[in-house]
């Protein structure tokens, strides 16, 4: 399971603040909205390639 616990992420200012998100193991997950609304940034902070600007993602089994 990857998680997040009130994760704020953007760049110079916040695109999502305060998110609790849970992904579990064998399910699909899709992220749908208009373009510029943080899809990507959010998938780059989940990967850990984007430092979140408060919260945390974690990984358990």
């Amino acid at each position: 399971m990857l998680y997040t616990r009130d994760l704020s992420f953007g760049y110079d200012f916040p695109l999502g603040e305060h998110i609790d998100l849970e992904f579990h193991s064998g399910e699909v997950t899709a992220l749908t909205g208009r373009n510029g609304v943080g899809k990507s940034t959010l998938g780059l902070t989940l990967a850990g390639l984007l430092k979140p600007i408060a919260g945390r993602v974690c990984m358990a089994d």
